[in-house]
């Protein structure tokens, strides 16, 4: 009876293993393409639920996974954080500096969907410690971007600047001409919030060149976009060379200037100036409505200056 007993928990056992291992071979699996194909990533997490895997190790994989999986396909709200922050105990004890330093960075990626601004600084930051860890420069960048962009939403710009720096040399190691150009684009909008103009144009037009070089347009329009906000910027404003820009814009990519249901490249430069002087800016603009005359809105943003 007794070794009846043992031979049913052996085989018992020997199932949860068998379970186990074909479930870390399964997200090992969706882990090898989930850099290069999110969607089709995410489309295999979603057959699954926390609760279909066996061990912890394997949930908090999963979990992890799926963060990555909605911050690359832009399904960004949020709604994960609670599910993903319950391993941050387990991913103190276990896990491999890798394995940790994803954790840490998408969990900041939840943080910052939720508004959790100082908590995401804390994940970043450790996500940053590790990938150094892991000599692995590309999340090293990511991380101190990401740093940068949220010091500039509370308005310290010191310090946005200077992780915006620390990304652009860590993305210059990484080599690849996109993640450069836009840490650059990055990095001279902080300095524009410091009035920091003439770096800050600097920075725009190398960018300007490379891109065009490399017909990359999106970043093309971006650096374009920018400069046409440097521009207004400027004490006294440039109207003429905001507008010459806007044109420049225009005969790029028309579609490229389509934000929100915007369909005039205008309202490309009132978004920008958004996140540099005042979110109540332009909040028509957001609501989906359409600034026709591009004079009309130079006016309209001398009207909000002088206020």
């Amino acid at each position: 009876m007794k070794t009846q007993q043992i031979a049913i928990i052996l085989s018992i056992f020997a199932i949860i293993l068998t379970s186990c291992s074909n479930q870390s071979r399964l997200l090992a699996n969706i882990d090898s393409y989930i850099q290069t194909y999110p969607d089709s990533a995410y489309t295999e997490l979603k057959k699954y639920k926390e609760s279909d895997f066996t061990s912890r190790k394997n949930r908090a994989r999963y979990c992890t996974l799926y963060a990555i999986a909605l911050d690359k396909n832009s399904y960004d709200s949020g709604s994960f954080l609670d599910t993903l922050s319950a391993y941050k105990n387990y991913y103190k004890r276990h896990g491999n500096p890798r394995e940790k330093m994803l954790f840490n960075f998408y969990l900041g990626d939840q943080q910052t969907d939720s508004n959790m601004l100082e908590e995401a600084v804390s994940s970043y930051t450790e996500a940053l410690l590790l990938a150094k860890e892991c000599k692995d420069w590309f999340y090293c960048g990511m991380s101190s971007s990401r740093i940068g962009v949220l010091y500039s939403r509370q308005y310290n710009n010191n310090e946005s600047i200077k992780y915006q720096e620390i990304a652009c040399n860590y993305f210059n190691k990484v080599g690849d001409p996109h993640y450069i150009l836009r840490s650059q684009l990055k990095l001279a909008s902080a300095y524009m919030s410091q009035k920091r103009f003439d770096e800050a144009l600097k920075l725009c037009q190398d960018t300007y060149t490379k891109a065009k070089s490399l017909n990359n347009n999106p970043i093309l329009t971006s650096a374009l976009s920018l400069m046409s906000s440097f521009y207004l910027l400027l004490e006294p404003p440039h109207p003429d060379s905001t507008i010459h820009i806007i044109k420049q814009i225009q005969q790029i990519n028309k579609s490229m200037c389509k934000l929100v249901n915007i369909d005039d490249a205008s309202s490309v430069i009132g978004l920008n100036i958004t996140t540099i002087l005042n979110p109540d800016l332009f909040l028509d603009a957001l609501e989906g409505k359409v600034i026709k005359d591009v004079k009309q809105f130079l006016v309209d943003y001398n009207k909000y200056v002088e206020v």
